[in-house]
């Protein structure tokens, strides 16, 4: 009987043993099961995470920031030249335009009040010319206005452009400084909005002038400096007459008034003048608009051909277009030396060796 109820407590004791291993084994899974579920979790999470913040790691919205700033085609402003008639105005882009568009290009562009427009295209700059002094316009630049690299303007563009008055201005008409010495009125002075010119004539013997560069001379806008005396033999000239010229002038428009020359100061002897031309100004202003012009009075006109055997010239008269005898031609060096001497003969012809042109 003892022997019966040992075995049992053994059977019972090994069924409760077995029991709790298994219960321990299932709490065990049930404790463990959110910990791994809870890895899967953050697994799935961290890994999307992970790759969007790479996506738009700092570096990379750099690029895109970039990339967004620098498409298109962009403006930067305008800027207005007023030396000639008409003002001419420069639209500046931040790229190239395409310099064989430029009838297309001007369909991208409104004026107010309307206008006849034309345009000229260099580099970044759609140039437009067509408007006048004293107006003021609304210029717009039309979205898509097309670049060399076919990137476009993103959105209209309205710029508000004013013309006041044009700035004083003078210059010698024409670039040549020949003054024929028969049928010639005098020398032709261009301006604009200037009431009254100082005028200042100097000669300059024909001796000197082989040490010189004729040329035909400058005009310096309002408000620049003028470097004429480098030019214009300011050592060596000598004043000959000195005066104010009234000028009837209209508001922005251009006006050519003749100076006259003969009447100031007489028969023209040889040699050459120059002649400047100021804007009368304040004692305080000291770039008033101003201009010069070298200037030779003579009938006769040359035609040279240098060749292996020498130098020819023909002498012609400017008046009347025929060839001149008897004229004689001196040679000169730099150093102003007489080279050679000779006279034109019947047909306005005369030759110098090429030995004197070795000086």
């Amino acid at each position: 009987m003892k022997r019966a109820s040992l075995f049992t407590f053994v059977i019972l004791s090994l069924f409760v043993v077995t029991w709790w291993i298994g219960y321990s084994g299932v709490l065990t899974g049930s404790f463990n099961k959110p910990s791994v579920t809870a890895h899967v979790q953050n697994a799935r999470v961290d890994q999307p995470t992970s790759s969007t913040s790479e996506s738009i790691s700092t570096p990379t919205l750099q690029r895109l920031t970039q990339v967004t700033n620098d498409s298109g085609l962009h403006y930067e402003g305008w800027r207005f030249d007023q030396s000639a008639d008409q003002p001419k105005v420069c639209v500046e882009f931040d790229k190239k335009l395409d310099t064989t568009q430029a009838l297309t290009l001007k369909d991208y562009v409104r004026v107010e009040p309307s206008i006849q427009l034309s345009a000229d295209v260099i580099d970044s700059s759609l140039c437009l010319i067509g408007f006048r002094y004293g107006s003021d316009y609304e210029l717009t630049l039309l979205e898509g206005l097309p670049g060399a690299d076919k990137q476009k303007l993103a959105a209209d563009k309205i710029i508000d452009i004013s013309f006041g008055k044009r700035p004083p201005f003078v210059a010698f008409a024409g670039n040549g400084v020949i003054l024929p010495r028969i049928g010639a009125q005098g020398l032709g002075i261009e301006t604009v909005n200037i009431d009254i010119l100082n005028v200042e004539i100097f000669r300059v013997g024909d001796r000197i002038l082989a040490r010189r560069r004729i040329e035909a001379g400058e005009n310096t806008a309002e408000g620049d400096y003028s470097y004429e005396y480098q030019n214009v033999a300011a050592n060596v000239r000598e004043s000959i007459w000195k005066g104010e010229i009234k000028i009837e002038s209209s508001l922005n428009e251009l006006t050519t008034t003749v100076l006259p020359l003969r009447e100031l100061i007489g028969e023209l002897k040889p040699g050459a003048y120059v002649v400047s031309a100021v804007r009368k100004y304040e004692d305080d202003n000291y770039t008033p608009a101003r201009a010069w012009r070298w200037i030779i009075s003579t009938d006769l006109a040359f035609t040279s051909y240098k060749s292996a055997s020498g130098l020819d010239l023909g002498v012609r008269s400017i008046d009347s277009a025929e060839l001149v005898s008897g004229v004689k031609i001196d040679l000169v060096a730099q150093n102003n030396e007489i080279l050679a001497s000779a006279t034109t003969d019947k047909a306005g012809h005369v030759h110098f060796a090429a030995s004197l042109l070795k000086g």
